[in-house]
């Protein structure tokens, strides 16, 4: 069982629930920004030897975070990280594939998840970039965010063309549009 609506935050890079209007508090400033994959990410399920538990989401800056531990971290809301909700349980040190993305690593700052597969480290709230430590994740998710059709009358658009297509919403601040025009 998991849960979805996990982000990628392209600001500060952690990975953020992105469930409802409140986007948290991002350490890069003002609420995150998601970007990406959708996550689905497993809970309440054993512990086992490539699963880590004690990952939970945080209540206050909407981030993932380590509570695995006495030091709650360092939040971007200011203070320690603040438990809510499920106990979820992150794989790790597994084969990625189509529908799990690796480097995703705890801050050993911060205690937060965040993405490490880039040359940047984001922006962590302990100051500077975020510094991984012990396990490489594999975090599941879907493809792409659901695509919803986008339909378009031609009515401004100067062409003798109908004009129609897809673009899945949500999966970047920029919409990306595939566009097809149909030829007489």
């Amino acid at each position: 069982m998991g849960q979805d609506h996990w982000r990628f935050c392209d600001k500060c890079t952690t990975m953020f629930l992105d469930g409802s209007p409140n986007k948290g508090h991002c350490a890069a400033g003002g609420g995150h920004e998601a970007q990406g994959f959708m996550f689905d990410l497993p809970h309440d399920v054993p512990e086992t030897p490539k699963a880590q538990s004690a990952w939970r989401f945080c209540q206050k800056c909407n981030s993932m975070f380590f509570d695995g531990r006495p030091d709650k971290g360092h939040c971007a809301a200011g203070g320690g990280h603040q438990a809510q909700g499920f106990m979820f349980v992150l794989p790790h040190d597994v084969q990625e594939t189509a529908a799990a993305q690796a480097a995703w690593r705890f801050c050993q700052k911060c205690t937060s998840m965040f993405f490490d597969g880039r040359p940047d480290k984001g922006h962590c709230p302990a100051g500077g970039g975020h510094q991984a430590q012990g396990f490489m994740f594999v975090l599941p998710h879907r493809e792409f965010v659901r695509p919803d059709i986008l339909n378009f009358d031609s009515g401004p658009v100067t062409s003798p063309l109908p004009l129609g297509g897809i673009g899945p919403p949500g999966y970047s601040q920029k919409r990306r549009l595939h566009l097809h025009i149909a030829c007489p």
